[in-house]
């Protein structure tokens, strides 16, 4: 790289060289031989093409987790989550079989890469409730044991809390050799949802039992999505801050 001392200054390409501002001085350099050509097809770029692919992979998953979450989401705008969720699906990519660029997972190897990921903004050492209620799967129902839980740190003005759970069901994620990508297939079933009347805060949280609907049901993202209440004349105020997180894959 060559720094640009001329009357005549340029931003952009002349020919094979490119000209630029960097840290305040004109810089020249000459434009990289490496075509879209050799990087698409070159065997020396194989391996980053197949990394390439697997990255996709976990930004769709990605993508389609905060959109189905996104009505329980949208107060905290976290901007890392996007970040944090796609290294924690690449991880889940890598857990796989199979060849790399390629690769394939089983949503039971989740839970190591995502139980307890904190989706907002929340302190993750500071979990509204201990003990955490723990998910089961019984035939055609998800349960949520409560263990007795109580509220450990309420906000100072808190007197409710309301509790919203809700069980997504797993999408599968292939890799298809004619786009030579990774493509997400839907399984069409509903979401669970349960949403809870305000509670006071004193009480211990309640279970939570969801009917899925089928017998056999499919993997599902369970998430936990808790909220403080101020209750005033009769009338229940939203404190601020949600608390929001995957309690675990079933």
């Amino acid at each position: 790289m060559a720094r640009l001392d001329s009357i005549i200054k340029f931003n952009g390409r002349l020919g094979d060289y490119v000209a630029y501002r960097l840290n305040g001085k004109w810089v020249i350099r000459r434009k990289g031989t490496r075509s879209k050509e050799q990087f698409e097809k070159g065997s020396n770029f194989a391996r980053t093409r197949a990394l390439n692919r697997e990255f996709a992979g976990a930004s769709y998953l990605s993508k389609w987790l905060r959109h189905s979450l996104q009505p329980w989401l949208e107060e905290d705008r976290d901007t890392s989550l996007n970040n944090r969720l796609t290294r924690a699906f690449l991880k889940l990519i890598h857990s796989g079989t199979g060849q790399t660029g390629r690769r394939t997972f089983s949503w039971k190897q989740a839970n190591e890469h995502l139980q307890n990921l904190v989706l907002g903004k929340s302190d993750p050492s500071k979990r509204p409730f201990s003990p955490q209620p723990f998910p089961r799967k019984k035939a055609d129902t998800l349960e949520f044991q409560s263990d007795h839980a109580e509220i450990t740190a309420p906000p100072g003005a808190a007197t409710h809390y309301t509790i919203t759970v809700i069980a997504l069901p797993c999408p599968t994620m292939r890799f298809t050799e004619q786009d030579q990508d990774y493509r997400l297939e839907e399984s069409g079933e509903m979401p669970c949802i349960y949403e809870s009347t305000p509670i006071p805060c004193d009480h211990e949280l309640p279970s939570v039992r969801l009917e899925t609907g089928k017998s056999a049901p499919d993997p599902h993202i369970l998430v936990f999505s808790y909220r403080f209440l101020q209750l005033v004349a009769d009338e229940y105020l939203p404190l601020r801050g949600v608390y929001t997180y995957i309690a675990g894959i079933l």
